[in-house]
């Protein structure tokens, strides 16, 4: 990131409303209205601020099919938006060479390296979960202890689609790896990633089941998740 950048970024970071802008928009792409009331602004004064931001590059807007007369837009948090690391870092350059040297050097046993990563990752937060004394998690458990707790604060605003005992649905709009999974997709989103959810999975109770069903890096507007409970008569 250039110096000039990142002094357009900060100046443009520098108003607390912008700022909360960019946390709801964390939570899922809302309209200007939406925004307007949920910071109590007036419209107009929302718009300048989106436009800010989209100029620096932290959102985007798209339009919503649908419906009839003008077209309705909503924001977005954008999937490349700046990282902004003072003094500036550079790990993703650094991942990056890890990853195609793995890739090089291993061959096809590459993908199964990669599975044990995510797999890893997903321990630790077994281990977490273990020693707030829960053994086995049902879909309600599921949604406290790994929803509400690890991925809102790891991964962001994580909108919660469908939720009863027996099913959750949720997604997230921004992807906690986006730079290397645009690069890397396969290896991110289908063997670190089923790693990841292969070792979650141990501590379900039985019957349930963890599947993606949508995937940023691969064109999908956001990541969506679903851990249901099988039964005859479900809906």
């Amino acid at each position: 990131m250039r110096g000039e950048d990142l002094g357009a970024i900060l100046k443009a970071l520098s108003t607390p409303k912008k700022m909360e802008i960019i946390r709801l928009l964390y939570s899922g792409p809302m309209s200007v209205e939406e925004i307007s009331e949920k910071v109590s602004l007036s419209p107009w004064t929302t718009r300048q601020y989106l436009k800010e931001l989209e100029l620096i590059g932290f959102i985007q807007h798209i339009e919503v099919k649908g419906g009839v007369g003008r077209p309705k837009f909503v924001y977005k948090i954008a999937p490349d938006a700046p990282l902004i690391m003072l003094p500036p870092r550079n790990y993703i350059e650094l991942a990056t060479a890890m990853m195609e040297f793995i890739l090089d050097y291993f061959g096809e046993r590459a993908n199964k390296i990669f599975e044990m990563i995510g797999a890893r990752s997903a321990k630790k937060l077994v281990e977490s979960l273990a020693k707030q004394g829960l053994k086995k998690m049902d879909v309600k458990d599921f949604k406290e202890k790994v929803v509400d707790q690890f991925l809102k604060s790891n991964v962001g605003g994580v909108e919660i689609v469908k939720y009863d005992e027996k099913r959750l649905i949720y997604r997230f709009y921004t992807c906690p790896y986006y730079e290397l999974a645009s690069k890397f997709p396969e290896i991110v989103c289908e063997f670190m990633e089923a790693g990841f959810r292969g070792e979650l999975s141990k501590m379900f109770k039985e019957g349930i089941r963890y599947e993606r069903r949508a995937c940023i890096a691969h064109g999908d507007p956001y990541c969506e998740f679903i851990i249901e409970k099988h039964s005859e008569d479900k809906s």
